[in-house]
């Protein structure tokens, strides 16, 4: 399965921040002064992908998406946003911005 690793500038593995029976699909970036990672995966499922918050200091990822389905986000710079374009096999695509 494909996750998130942490390493020094050196290429010393810190630790590995992912785990599970799932692949981190996409990486939308690293809020250093709140701590988190925000990732697309397919821990909802194969069929399935969803923004997930991930706590750089260990802990469980928070899921951020709702609905069973493809979740295609797009982030602001400062994280405080994101849009999110879902849809499954019976729903066109439907956008909205979340705070």
């Amino acid at each position: 399965y494909g996750h998130l690793y942490l390493y020094t500038l050196g290429g010393e593995l810190v630790r590995q921040i992912t785990r599970g029976s799932w692949d981190v699909t996409e990486f939308h970036g690293l809020d250093e002064a709140g701590g988190f990672a925000y990732v697309t995966t397919t821990a909802a499922g194969p069929r399935e992908r969803h923004l997930y918050r991930v706590p750089l200091a260990g802990g469980a990822p928070q899921q951020l998406t709702t609905g069973a389905g493809w979740h295609s986000v797009d982030l602001s710079r400062d994280f405080t946003y994101f849009t999110d374009t879902y849809s499954t096999a019976t729903q066109p695509p439907t956008t909205t911005l979340y705070r």
